[in-house]
């Protein structure tokens, strides 16, 4: 059976989204900088962010997976209270799925959820793999608890760079989810996964 969230617990991600999105200036073409959702993310969670790029072929990152990012995240608060993370997006994927990938991995930070922890002290790692946010089943979530924290930084994405009013009204003007995917700086499969959330 299709494992389907919650609906209270998408209800929370879109609200903490929500947040996000009332710290950001949309330009006239549907796209936010990344910058300025990173600069929000960082404010919301206390959390200094700093972000680079590098070949995931080259540091031979398992080919089995279609990572676009990964983040490192120390728990441990410095003096001031914050926390550091840094996110390494793969030069290797194309832009866009790099741009999902980069809010993917600020939605762990949001929503405060990890996919794969060392003891919960020194650091905590997540990657983003895809954009599909009901691609599995009940029985793999039961196996994999960590397919959940994926969904709801999917979600958490997809709220953020395109946000309900503006995506409900590209979609009724457009002819094709590429148009939609083009004003919004996303790849189609993003779109399709975003309209599975509702308008």
């Amino acid at each position: 059976m299709e494992h389907f969230m919650n609906e209270e617990v998408r209800k929370e991600i879109r609200g903490k989204s929500e947040k996000i999105i009332s710290k950001l200036n949309y330009n006239n073409d549907g796209m936010v900088s990344t910058e300025s959702i990173i600069k929000a993310v960082s404010e919301e969670t206390n959390t200094d962010i700093s972000f680079s790029y590098a070949s995931f072929e080259k540091l031979k990152v398992p080919s089995g997976f279609d990572i676009g990012a990964m983040m490192c995240v120390q728990n441990e608060k410095d003096s001031s209270g914050r926390r550091k993370a840094t996110i390494i997006l793969n030069s290797d994927k194309p832009v866009k799925f790099r741009r999902f990938s980069l809010v993917h991995e600020l939605g762990h930070l949001v929503n405060d959820n990890y996919t794969i922890s060392k003891d919960g002290k020194e650091y905590t790692l997540s990657a983003h793999i895809q954009y599909n946010i009901f691609s599995f089943t009940d029985k793999q979530c039961d196996v994999d608890p960590a397919i959940e924290s994926e969904q709801q930084a999917n979600i958490f994405a997809l709220h953020v760079l395109m946000p309900s009013k503006a995506f409900k009204t590209q979609v009724l003007s457009s002819d094709s989810f590429s148009e939609v995917a083009d004003y919004f700086g996303v790849d189609e499969d993003a779109v399709r996964s975003r309209a599975l959330l509702g308008l």
